[in-house]
């Protein structure tokens, strides 16, 4: 699912597509789009690229002449997208000129075949960057490189040089390149991921880009959600024109969540619902000391949409409980500080008349609670949520366990 934001010149932009991929995930999806669907990658590089060019375009207008735009760009697929993006900007009247990292006989497949539509266009700079900041070049690196002069005007700044793909540290002109640019003025913009940045941990190799913003290609990168210090700014996925359809086999698969795309998966109420036409929601959760994490699911599960929620906690965490509830409703299982030969019993009495079940959060870590665990997982025919320390007390074999719930 995604839904179209902007139509800027000849590109699309569009929010987040839940799929959060893989640099592997990201390269089999657009295999696929590719075999499945008939869709040359040199479109999917075109429609990148145009995305790219569109979001250069909204970021940096400048009154009474044409925006400055200046594209660094790599040899590969990122450099492509550069590429493609510089002569769109181009042809939509921007002032642009584009630096390449690699000799031009050095690019291959695509990007060599957009390196020459942008070169037909007679008003594009074009200038090979091969050497400046090369330490083994004949300054030996001592002297300024033409970096920081060739930037300096820039009103827009797109960062193409690596894409997915990297996993070593970035070094020599690459990461004189990238130095240079977050050092010049104008709006950041980095293609598909900030140079520099693990595609799948998020982790700066060596030197990074420091993006304003990040248009990633067809769905947000994994190391773009999974460390918090990504120098991203802000990210905008870019619709490629083709259905994201990465395999199954190469899952699991991580969901970006937004407000929007929640709300659509939430069952809509009618005037005449009520608490007990909502469902009701079986959490058990908190012991002794440990109640807070279930009073926060319980009131989680309400937010979400339940009509009824009930805490099934050991007898302690019901009094602690009881103190800290208004919404809620409470219940016990056990009379001790660990389950008994009754609570698979007392669960199961509570379970029959709920619509869906969550367990783990400040349970009790005992022997018995784990048995407890197992056997809920085995019998219970509810939809659950199985967290915390309860997947803590599954242990090594808990997806077996997982896999064969009712």
């Amino acid at each position: 699912m995604k839904t179209k934001r902007s139509v800027v010149g000849q590109g699309t932009v569009w929010t987040e597509h839940p799929l959060v991929l893989s640099a592997a995930q990201m390269r089999a999806a657009d295999q696929a789009a590719s075999a499945r669907f008939g869709i040359p990658s040199l479109l999917l590089m075109e429609n990148a690229g145009s995305g790219l060019a569109a979001l250069a375009l909204r970021e940096g207008p400048v009154a009474n002449r044409p925006v400055r735009v200046r594209v660094v760009c790599g040899a590969g697929a990122n450099g492509g997208d550069g590429l493609v993006a510089a002569r769109h900007l181009a042809l939509a009247g921007a002032d642009v000129r584009v630096f390449l990292i690699a000799p031009r006989n050095k690019m291959t497949g695509d990007a060599a075949v957009m390196l020459g539509a942008l070169a037909a266009l007679p008003d594009v700079s074009l200038e090979d960057a091969s050497s400046w900041g090369d330490p083994s070049g004949p300054s030996g690196g001592a002297s300024p490189s033409p970096w920081h002069e060739r930037l300096a005007d820039a009103d827009v700044i797109i960062d193409a040089v690596f894409g997915i793909g990297l996993r070593a540290d970035v070094i020599g002109v690459p990461a004189a390149a990238i130095e240079a640019m977050n050092a010049a003025p104008g709006r950041k913009i980095a293609a598909d991921i900030p140079s520099g940045i693990d595609a799948d941990s998020g982790h700066v190799c060596g030197v990074a880009f420091r993006a304003d913003v990040t248009g990633t290609m067809g769905a947000r990168k994994l190391g773009l959600a999974v460390d918090a210090e990504v120098p991203a700014g802000r990210v905008e996925v870019i619709g490629l024109g083709a259905p994201l359809a990465a395999p199954p086999a190469l899952g699991p698969f991580v969901y970006w969540l937004e407000p929007g795309v929640v709300a659509l998966a939430l069952p809509r109420r009618t005037p005449s619902s009520h608490k007990g036409t909502s469902g009701h929601a079986l959490i058990i959760a908190g012991s002794a000391g440990k109640t807070g994490a279930a009073v926060l699911a319980g009131r989680a599960a309400m937010r979400a949409g339940a009509g009824l929620v009930t805490l099934a906690s050991t007898a302690a965490g019901q009094v602690s409980l009881d103190a800290k509830l208004i919404e809620l409703m409470s219940a016990s299982y056990t009379s001790g500080d660990d389950a008994d030969a009754d609570s698979g019993l007392a669960i199961a009495a509570l379970a029959s008349r709920m619509k869906a079940v969550a367990i783990g959060p400040g349970i009790p870590t005992g022997p018995a609670m784990a048995r407890l665990v197992r056997e809920l997982c085995a019998t219970l025919p509810l939809p659950m949520v199985v967290d915390a320390d309860a997947l803590n007390l599954l242990g090594a074999d808990h997806r077996a366990v997982l896999r064969s719930a009712p």
